[in-house]
């Protein structure tokens, strides 16, 4: 009887580490895709504004969300344009861009998930409008990083992954 009891702690406990050491990511349309965006065109990316959690700006992060999209969509595209967050479809159409991609970071909570075993969690929108200002991807990529865990995940290094996901999806 004690063995049998043992054992089901044992599967229990792995259950619940296994489940909690993977990254969960989801991806919600605001705006259905119909059509992989066209390689090789000009590509406008607005700037991101940094992310926030409890009232702490987290400096840097608004730049590597805006860098990420650039290295990844770079590898598709003729030319890559950054520009602001606030006047960017005025930039976009002096640039002549074909594609305006305006990356908005809803949120932003860093943890060190190996001591505090709480996740990282990271959500951006993505939209991606044509040269017109037709919204042709409106989307919500969001991850939770895992709870128990080694090592440390970054939200940076989540929100890396987001992006060439992302990139390879509508590309």
């Amino acid at each position: 009887m004690k063995e049998k009891l043992v054992l089901a702690v044992c599967s229990f406990v792995f259950m619940v580490f296994a489940v909690s050491c993977s990254t969960k990511v989801a991806k919600i349309d605001n705006v259905q895709m119909t059509a992989k965006l066209q390689g090789n065109q000009v590509i406008f990316i607005a700037k991101t504004t940094d992310g926030t959690f409890d009232g702490r700006v987290y400096n840097g992060s608004g730049a590597s969300v805006q860098n990420n999209f650039m290295a990844n969509i770079r590898i598709h595209a003729s030319k890559v344009i950054t520009g602001s967050q606030d006047d960017f479809m005025g930039e976009a159409k002096q640039a002549k861009a074909y594609y305006i991609v305006k990356p908005t970071i809803l949120y932003w909570e860093p943890r060190n998930a190996a001591w505090s075993g709480i996740p990282t969690k990271v959500e951006i929108n993505v939209i991606v409008y044509d040269a017109a200002g037709k919204e042709l991807v409106n989307r919500n990529l969001t991850v939770r990083g895992r709870s128990m865990t080694f090592t440390s995940q970054s939200a940076e290094g989540l929100a890396n992954h987001l992006i060439q996901e992302f990139c390879r999806e509508v590309f």
